[in-house]
């Protein structure tokens, strides 16, 4: 995943985070830009159809979950987005178990928190650190990795509220 202003990035989200994301700069993280907030944690299936016509459109997808582990309609819907062959970024903004569900993910944020703080650290983080970098499979979680995968990065410094 090259520079993301170069892009045209996805955002995905829960509506419940919503707030705390327009507090943030994700929603402009691209060369172009485009959210959905699905209503519930469980997106219904014209959500999920919604969801994945956005996608198709992206280069680049940055996905949040919420608790999916225990929500199957938005597991299933982050999975059919990584199925789709496209880079995908997930930040998990609760449970860090949602991590272990989705392996695939290009990179993943275990931020641990919904606030517009977390969001923004793991946003700042992603802006700077991937500036020029290839496409790589690796975690990144505040403040420690939960997930085994082949890079690990610390951003605790940074800010983790």
């Amino acid at each position: 995943i090259s520079s993301l202003h170069q892009k045209n990035v996805f955002v995905l989200a829960p509506q419940v985070l919503r707030n705390s994301m327009e507090k943030t700069s994700v929603l402009n993280i691209g060369k172009t830009t485009d959210s959905f907030f699905f209503k519930d944690l469980n997106p219904s299936s014209s959500e999920i159809e919604t969801a994945k016509m956005h996608a198709k459109a992206a280069d680049v997808l940055l996905v949040c979950s919420y608790n999916s582990w225990k929500n199957p309609l938005q597991e299933a819907l982050i999975q059919s987005l990584l199925g789709l062959g496209k880079p995908v970024i997930l930040f998990v903004t609760r449970d860090p178990l949602d991590a272990l569900l989705f392996p695939k993910a290009n990179m993943i944020f275990n931020t641990y928190s919904p606030t517009a703080p977390s969001i923004q650290a793991a946003c700042d983080y992603l802006e700077e650190h991937t500036k020029g970098m290839p496409s790589r499979f690796f975690s990144l979680t505040l403040p420690l990795s939960l997930v085994q995968l082949q890079i690990e990065v610390n951003i605790y410094k940074m800010g983790h509220c």
